[in-house]
């Protein structure tokens, strides 16, 4: 009867090895998946910051521009001055007045969405 007894341990031991081994299978599983999602979301992070990092300098660059076009003004103002011209032109360049950002600022400024 010991002999009965020893068989029933030894599929009783391979069940648990059969259900540990599954388990473990899911576990694995799950871990890969979540490892997957996890250098996903990294590299959406890298992409955003880049984009923030572009946005930044396209605005410290457009800042630097419109330093310029408004000396630029200002010098064409005192050469008109000196030269006894008109202060205005009909061909002068005004601003369309329309101070929304464009450009990645524009797109980040929407919530984020891009």
């Amino acid at each position: 009867m010991y002999v009965g007894g020893q068989h029933e341990h030894t599929i009783t031991t391979i069940n648990i090895h059969q259900s540990y081994t599954a388990q473990l299978a899911n576990e694995r599983q799950a871990n890969a998946v979540l490892r997957q999602g996890e250098a996903d979301s990294q590299g959406r992070l890298s992409a955003m910051a880049m984009l923030l990092r572009q946005a930044y300098e396209a605005q410290t660059n457009n800042v630097e521009a419109d330093t310029v076009i408004e000396g630029l003004k200002y010098e064409n103002a005192v050469l008109r001055e000196a030269l006894g011209l008109p202060k205005e032109s009909e061909f002068s360049i005004e601003s369309s007045g329309d101070d929304k950002p464009s450009g990645p600022i524009a797109i980040l400024g929407n919530g984020g969405e891009i």
